[in-house]
């Protein structure tokens, strides 16, 4: 078959009328037990009264005007999060910054006994596409001040800093969005980073003890120092109120760390999205509703990342399918629903749900 005939014929399939009252394959239910960061939520009313949708802490959306509504949160590699609305299939609401949705999953520990002014190990596994700061020892609130502790990352990389003493850097860049695991060990003053089974920073005399009534948090510090672990995931954190053998560190980094001894302390902050709770309005129910996820990316480092050679590609791609459909200023396509490039107004909306919405719902 003809390349151009094989992709009329998947543009004809994606124009195919969708039954919105039956989930689909890659959907879940609300009830799942961890939603993820980016989703589509999808909700059908038995009446145009429709209700609202709950999201985080005080966020209202209002689902009306229509039985049949759509819903889209998701959190880019920079700024706050961002909402859509559809209605029918139309765009109502956004693209609008809700920056009462940044993800926060920061928590004090006010009564663990955990010492990071002895000897001690911690480990920290996560994934993180910005700064913050994984775990520290501090005052409960207020500025950071003489003898404070902080593990957390700066430009990338990762930094161990103890108030008015200094600063121990080491290892590559850890924003990337992919795991890593790092490993803070303190033996006789000795100050050790492990980063993904390596050691990457070595600092002798980097050692302070706590002062009194400092508490130890897992994805913040003081309010003006280092800053909140929003852009990411922090999978857990365990301490240990002891410097671990070099041995049993590096099995930390394996399978798990299924290895090493049971750590003092251990904590595994909750993840995933919002979590929507849907109130219908009085004398309306809910039909269906169930959740999609919607791919991470960022796409100006995509961009970014262009040449000469992945532009040629484009081209090419460009030349041998895109104009097959769309057509170019000077000839039209073969697909009459199809956007002429150059020409042409996205009524529903340019982002990448709204012209899926376009191509099945017309």
């Amino acid at each position: 078959m003809p390349v151009w005939s094989g992709v009329i014929a998947a543009a004809f399939f994606l124009l195919a009328p969708l039954a919105f009252a039956a989930m689909p394959r890659d959907a879940f239910l609300l009830t799942a037990a961890e939603l993820p960061m980016n989703y589509r939520l999808h909700v059908e009313f038995s009446a145009p009264a429709g209700g609202v949708v709950r999201l985080g802490k005080g966020l209202v959306v209002p689902l009306t005007n229509g039985a049949e509504h759509d819903l889209a949160l998701e959190h880019p590699t920079k700024g706050a999060p961002v909402l859509r609305v559809w209605t029918g299939g139309k765009l109502v609401r956004g693209p609008e910054e809700v920056t009462g949705l940044v993800p926060d999953g920061a928590q004090d520990f006010p009564d663990a006994k955990v010492s990071l002014g002895a000897d001690f190990t911690a480990v920290a596994k996560f994934e993180s596409s910005g700064s913050g700061t994984l775990f520290s020892k501090c005052a409960p609130t207020g500025k950071w001040v003489a003898d404070s502790k902080a593990l957390f990352i700066r430009g990338g990389r990762l930094v161990y800093d103890i108030g008015w003493l200094g600063t121990m850097s080491g290892g590559g860049k850890v924003d990337d969005g992919k795991p890593h695991t790092v490993a803070l060990t303190v033996r006789d003053g000795v100050a050790r980073l492990w980063l993904d089974g390596k050691v990457v920073a070595e600092k002798d005399q980097f050692a302070k003890p706590d002062t009194a009534g400092h508490v130890f948090k897992v994805g913040r510090a003081a309010t003006d120092f280092a800053g909140d672990f929003t852009k990411g995931n922090i999978a857990s954190v365990q301490v240990w109120g002891r410097a671990l053998p070099d041995a049993e560190v590096r099995l930390l980094f394996k399978d798990g760390g299924a290895g090493a001894s049971l750590a003092d302390f251990a904590h595994a902050p909750a993840r995933g999205g919002a979590r929507p709770v849907i109130e219908p309005a009085a004398g309306v129910s809910v039909r269906a509703a169930w959740v999609q996820s919607l791919e991470r990316a960022d796409h100006a480092e995509l961009v970014a990342g262009w040449n000469d050679q992945t532009r040629e590609e484009g081209r090419k791609i460009y030349a041998e399918l895109c104009v097959v459909c769309h057509g170019t200023k000077e000839q039209a396509g073969f697909l009459p629903t199809a956007l002429r490039f150059t020409e042409g107004e996205f009524k529903n909306g340019s982002d990448p749900y709204s012209m899926y919405l376009t191509l099945t719902k017309g």
